[in-house]
């Protein structure tokens, strides 16, 4: 799970590993995704690049490489409303990544933990 900031620009994470290696994945281009599960724009994805929700599936933003197989991005504050849950995770252009969602929701809220995960081909 992670946590954010309302009407703040945020950072969201991710650990990429290749599933075929069991290596993290450290290079490539990576895409991150932020889904609203709650509120106005519910179901719908945040698109980096004009600052909009979405109903198709859109890009966050490309991660950029912290180590190891960790990758993050900045989310504007535009993306970010009091109250509402969020869903991330990241995608490597391979394919080969074991996708791990997460649950994002609002520094100091209650919670109920849930992480899902996917292994994609």
């Amino acid at each position: 799970m992670q946590t954010y900031t309302a009407n703040a620009a945020n950072v969201i994470g991710a650990d990429l590993v290749d599933y075929q290696t069991a290596l993290p994945i450290e290079s490539g281009t990576i895409t991150h995704y932020l889904r609203a599960l709650t509120g106005d724009e519910a179901g719908k994805y945040w698109r980096a690049s004009d600052a909009t929700w979405q109903a198709v599936k859109s890009s966050a933003g490309a991660g950029s490489h912290e180590g190891e197989g960790h990758w993050e991005v900045v989310v504007v504050a535009a993306a970010w409303t009091a109250g509402v849950r969020y869903q991330t995770w990241a995608e490597a252009d391979s394919g080969r990544q074991i996708t791990v969602r997460q649950d994002v929701v609002q520094l100091g809220s209650p919670t109920n933990l849930v992480i899902r995960s996917e292994v994609t081909s």
